[in-house]
């Protein structure tokens, strides 16, 4: 296998890597694993896509990135780039972000909005599921629980605190042990 280097000015070596279709212009040399063009350029490894937009357009602008309006990732064609945030970015595309952003219903149907739209770490939940989960598992470690009691950790379902957890149930079941030893050792002093 034969490669052809090409020499002359990095505008030179760019360009006759480029092959200008009707729409995008394709970049048909090295390409990394995600599918952006690849340019050495000034001593160090460069996205061709940016490397483009620098010298046609001008610079990108600082905390920005480029978004391939034309969705290909290797197409180095400046209008079809458009500088963006990271989030735009990321929501404009397919990716498991950008179609979980777009979702107005949970896997059971129920509306994603109002007071059934929960949000935790950055992510979008539905109450209504996660109020039938609780449900089901609490149902379960009492059924559980018919056989070894310890198995519920908390408060008033089995009479058992645990010390560490800081929930209403807990604190309660707490209170009644504090203040039953309170009374023991003032029975125990007389």
């Amino acid at each position: 296998m034969s490669t052809k280097r090409i020499y002359g000015t990095p505008e030179e070596r760019f360009w006759a890597k480029v092959n200008k279709t009707e729409t995008c212009w394709l970049w048909t040399a090295n390409r990394g694993r995600s599918g952006y063009g690849n340019f050495r350029y000034q001593n160090r490894q460069t996205r061709a896509h940016r490397t483009a937009y620098e010298w046609l357009v001008g610079p990108i602008p600082e905390g920005l990135q480029l978004d391939h309006l034309c969705r290909v990732r290797h197409c180095v064609n400046p209008e079809h780039l458009e500088p963006t945030t990271g989030k735009v970015n990321t929501l404009r595309g397919t990716g498991p972000s950008a179609l979980n952003a777009v979702k107005t219903h949970c896997s059971q149907d129920h509306p994603l909005d109002g007071d059934n739209l929960y949000t935790w770490k950055n992510e979008r939940g539905c109450r209504s599921c996660r109020a039938s989960n609780v449900k089901n598992y609490l149902s379960r470690l009492v059924e559980k629980s018919k056989t070894d009691p310890s198995l519920i950790p908390h408060g008033t379902l089995n009479g058992y605190a645990n010390w560490k957890c800081r929930c209403v149930d807990c604190s309660l079941v707490q209170s009644k042990y504090d203040a039953a030893y309170k009374i023991r050792k003032k029975a125990e002093k007389k």
